[in-house]
């Protein structure tokens, strides 16, 4: 990430109820970040795991293999932060805000963070997952809310999961008043390919949920 590669609190103890680790109003603006297709990467970091952040954004950020401000986000919180005019490639999970996101432990949450006037699109042909926010999001009951994508492009390939918010979301994922939508000159456009072999799975909020409720 243009910031840092990766974040984290060392030694976390479960019955600690704020993370230490605070990342607050930065940015990332007219960039190119550039990650390996096995490693995380994103605009303004690359990982984050028990770390709070907020008031951060990405804007006009050309991004690969990677999320638009964030590559691996896992038990962390994230509110006022957002990615506008920038475009996201990559190899697997490919998501706009973030490459996956896991709120699994801790208590971490998401609120009021968006994607807008951005190309989200899959390089590869295969199972990939793409969304206009986060290519998998796995919660556990934590809470996603007042999250959206605005006048998006995502473009899946062959075989992948395309979904305008999420490329895929796992059973217990708890997410509220998040949506997608745009513009009647700019709207949000979610396309696939049709190979017979390898149809492109497309949602307008999802491309497959994984679970039972």
């Amino acid at each position: 990430g243009s910031l840092c590669g990766y974040i984290t609190l060392i030694n976390y103890n479960s019955s600690t109820s704020h993370a230490i680790v605070n990342v607050d109003n930065c940015y990332v603006k007219n960039s190119t970040i550039q990650g390996a297709s096995s490693i995380w990467a994103g605009g303004l970091i690359g990982y984050i795991s028990y770390v709070s952040i907020s008031n951060c954004y990405a804007d006009k950020d050309t991004v690969v293999n990677c999320g638009g401000l964030i590559g691996g986000f896992t038990y962390s919180k994230a509110s006022n932060c957002y990615v506008k005019n920038s475009i996201v490639t990559g190899n697997d999970e490919i998501g706009g805000f973030c490459t996956s996101l896991h709120l699994n432990e801790y208590n971490g949450a998401l609120d009021n963070c968006y994607v807008e006037s951005t190309i989200v699109t899959s390089v590869s042909a295969s199972n990939i997952y793409v969304g206009g926010f986060s290519g998998g999001i796995s919660c556990n009951n934590k809470p996603i809310t007042n999250c959206y994508v605005k006048s998006l492009t995502i473009q899946g390939n062959q075989g992948s999961y395309c979904g305008g918010f999420a490329g895929r979301i796992y059973d217990k994922s708890l997410i509220k008043n998040c949506y997608v939508t745009g513009t009647a000159d700019n709207p949000t456009v979610i396309k696939g390919t049709t190979t017979p072999s390898a149809i492109t799975n497309v949602g307008g909020f999802c491309g497959q949920f994984l679970g039972s409720s």
